[in-house]
């Protein structure tokens, strides 16, 4: 009755095994996990099968290559459905080992939540923790919507729909989703080539708040394959994230309304910071660069101004 894990790997044979060990390293004993290989072309699968052989509670799903998204849905969907928990886990990531005892301890206490999820910190490729404190304060430090101005968000506030259309605050492999609420959704989608996760946790928080668990459950490795490595792929899959918020069915006028304010006070914060950047690298005689954050600045003003045309039209 406890949780499903869902572990997507492609091509993760040099850190598969790192992540499957600290899923079977927890102090909670009551899980499944679903390794779906997304058609590698490495040892991935065979790792897997030696974990399955090894381990009864962990299956392998083989599958063409259908993406992170593909990857997780079809992990769901082979998963134990009278299991009460679902949650994922990237194939390069680990978990501290009292991450979902934390976790599900959490989101157990309040039945109204549709999750719940802690910190994450950086690892580099030797699992030696990184850039000590960096990410972790950038997940504690939430900003959502209070009467149309963006505000921080107390740290003993739940994350809801006001905070998650601003920021991207959930780590993506450090929460746990009630499946019932994951399953009143149409799961990942699929057209996504990245911030899927962002998507998933706006979705079901429209059902429900997620609790903020303040402790590093995850450690986030860093490495050269990353998919958040490059800042404007990452920009610009953001931006759809946003464009599919105001075309929801399943969301009201207000809530639509709160993600246009949301998208243009991001852009707002977005130039605000650009500007500071910019006169660093003035003061620093960085002319080159500070001519690229001029260019940011002014597309941030624009999709600023637009965003509010929208707002008022």
């Amino acid at each position: 009755m406890s949780i499903s894990v869902v572990i997507p790997a492609y091509n993760a044979e040099r850190f598969l095994s790192k992540t499957v060990d600290s899923v079977r390293n927890q102090t909670i004993i009551d899980w499944e996990m679903i390794i779906v290989d997304d058609g590698s072309t490495d040892h991935t699968l065979e790792i897997a099968n030696n974990y399955a052989r090894l381990d009864s509670r962990i299956k392998v799903v083989h599958q063409e290559n259908k993406g992170l998204a593909g990857a997780r849905n079809a992990g769901i969907a082979n998963s134990d459905p009278n299991r009460a928990y679902v949650t994922w886990l990237d194939s390069d990531d680990t978990w501290e080992a009292d991450a979902l005892e934390k976790l599900l301890n959490a989101l157990k206490a309040q039945p109204n939540a549709s999750g719940s999820y802690g910190l994450a910190r950086y690892i580099d490729e030797h699992s030696k923790i990184s850039k000590t404190g960096e990410l972790e304060t950038t997940y504690r430090s939430r900003k959502g919507l209070s009467k149309g101005k963006l505000v921080d968000w107390p740290i003993d506030s739940p994350t809801t729909y006001d905070v998650l259309v601003c920021w991207d605050c959930i780590p993506a492999s450090a929460g746990i989703v009630r499946r019932s609420s994951l399953m009143k959704t149409n799961l990942f989608d699929p057209s996504f080539p990245g911030c899927e996760d962002w998507d998933i946790w706006i979705t079901l928080s429209l059902q429900g708040y997620f609790i903020m668990v303040d402790s590093v459950v995850l450690n986030y490795r860093i490495h050269d394959n990353n998919m958040s490595g490059n800042s404007r792929k990452l920009q610009i899959m953001e931006n759809r994230v946003r464009r599919k918020l105001l075309s929801r069915k399943d969301s009201s006028i207000e809530q639509k309304n709160i993600a246009r304010i949301a998208w243009s006070r991001a852009h707002k914060a977005g130039v605000t910071k650009r500007f500071r950047w910019m006169k660093e690298n003035l003061l620093g005689r960085k002319y080159f660069n500070a001519l690229i954050e001029l260019k940011y600045i002014i597309t941030g003003m624009v999709k600023y101004y637009y965003n509010r045309y929208i707002l008022h039209n």
